[in-house]
């Protein structure tokens, strides 16, 4: 599949004036892992989770997936305890076996370099994990600036995360592109007014995404058609 124009909103002339990424399952191969981690460390609470329940809450910000996950697991679940561990886990195994980029991800954003696009990293997850991520894969020098989730009382699916990178990238919002692989952070995205592509990675392209998303690609590489 090449790159699809799946919204009649977007002008089929834009050419993106700067990238506003999102992190895991986007830049970083890494959701597959993370699902069977969130559930590994909740199991040894005693209590399970859902991978579906873990992939509808996918892109949310630390503040409100804790609640999420607090609310659904009940009393017990000591979030805290459970935080601290996955990141500890988290960093211990990529500072051990390197970051994952995503297939066309060095592609992408070299192009947009060249072109003197911005790049600004937008995730949900802490900022100075956001930053430590980077310089593990070796790419931080790609990216202008890094928006975490903790930032923000509500990151994803509300707009406040894009329209902060947007700032930061100093391009009007409807010019900026928003790569995501989930709902909740498509959601962001168009919230915000920027222009959206989802690049699939554990959810496929379904009609639940089709109202917040304008292009689809199978790969980062397919992106570059839009600088």
């Amino acid at each position: 599949m090449a790159l699809q124009k799946v919204s009649p909103i977007c002008p089929t002339s834009f050419k993106a004036k700067a990238l506003l990424w999102d992190m895991d399952g986007i830049l970083f191969d890494t959701e597959k892992r993370s699902i069977d981690s969130i559930i590994d460390i909740i199991g040894r609470q005693g209590l399970s989770i859902t991978r579906e329940y873990i992939i509808a809450h996918m892109g949310m910000g630390p503040k409100d997936l804790l609640r999420a996950y607090q609310n659904h697991l009940g009393p017990t679940f000591d979030a805290q305890l459970y935080w601290d561990t996955y990141w500890q886990e988290r960093n211990a195994h990529y500072d051990a076996c390197g970051m994952p980029l995503m297939h066309g991800a060095l592609e992408l954003l070299r192009a947009a370099q060249e072109k003197q696009i911005p790049c600004i990293l937008a995730s949900s997850s802490p900022q100075k994990q956001a930053i430590k991520s980077l310089e593990r894969a070796g790419v931080y020098a790609y990216f202008s600036g890094v928006v975490g989730g903790d930032m923000f009382e509500h990151a994803k699916p509300e707009p406040d995360i894009y329209l902060t990178a947007a700032k930061l990238a100093r391009i009007p919002v409807q010019d900026c592109l928003v790569m995501e692989d989930s709902l909740n952070g498509l959601i962001s995205g168009r919230s915000a007014g920027t222009r959206t592509i989802m690049i699939p990675d554990v959810v496929p392209y379904s009609g639940a995404h089709m109202s917040y998303c304008d292009f689809l690609g199978d790969t980062l590489t397919d992106a570059i058609a839009l600088l």
